[in-house]
């Protein structure tokens, strides 16, 4: 991986704590507008067709993704009792960041790929706690993240950072108070990262499927 590759890959993430101080700031408004810029520069700018395809397919199924857990409890989102429309489409956003390092994840074999997301999930264990419940869920999410990275054409450490990714977020969304996840009366808990991290190499690889990006 050449230092284009690595600034490519690093550079973007930036956005994540520029949208979440601003977030904290000066409300959900600032994250409409910073991610509204970057999802709007780049749909136009730098997406391909297919690439503008996966962008709106995670947009779409994010709205009614966050919309179903919003509504049935499973968190909220801070000073919103709906979900920020820079939720969304920050979603679409992530899908064009990760495919446009692509070619840095080709470098990355099978075996490597499953001795990664093997420490990813270690590592999430060392930070939930080595209960029964946060060792069985990650020895799941583990084993999930590894078999959607081999259901689909891309390269399989593609989702392995997919995974890394989501639970990099979490922790700095829920550490910051922008959203928080609530238990089944309604109060707030630690947020499942292990669970997590599947869940957004799931999404990603339903968004690459809907527009068939993993055939190229």
């Amino acid at each position: 991986m050449n230092l284009k590759q690595i600034a490519m890959l690093l550079i973007p993430l930036l956005i994540i704590p520029i949208t979440l101080y601003g977030v904290s700031w000066f409300g959900n408004d600032a994250g409409n507008a910073i991610i509204g810029l970057a999802f709007f520069t780049g749909f136009i700018k730098f997406a391909d067709m297919k690439e503008r395809k996966l962008m709106l397919s995670l947009a779409i199924f994010a709205m009614v993704f966050e919309a179903a857990n919003v509504a049935l409890g499973a968190y909220k989102y801070t000073n919103s009792f709906l979900i920020p429309f820079w939720i969304p489409i920050g979603w679409g956003l992530v899908g064009l960041y990760i495919i446009k390092n692509k070619s840095a994840f080709e470098r990355v074999g099978k075996t490597a790929t499953l001795i990664l997301i093997a420490l990813l999930y270690l590592a999430v264990l060392g930070i939930s706690g080595f209960s029964t419940n946060a060792i069985i869920a990650s020895i799941m999410a583990g084993a999930g993240t590894y078999a959607i990275s081999l259901s689909s054409r891309l390269p399989p450490a593609t989702f392995l950072f997919t995974g890394f990714l989501g639970i990099l977020i979490e922790f700095a969304g829920t550490g910051m108070g922008t959203w928080s996840y609530l238990d089944s009366a309604g109060l707030p808990i630690s947020a499942p990262f292990a669970v997590l991290g599947m869940s957004y190499a799931a999404v990603f690889a339903f968004g690459t499927w809907v527009s068939r990006i993993d055939e190229a």
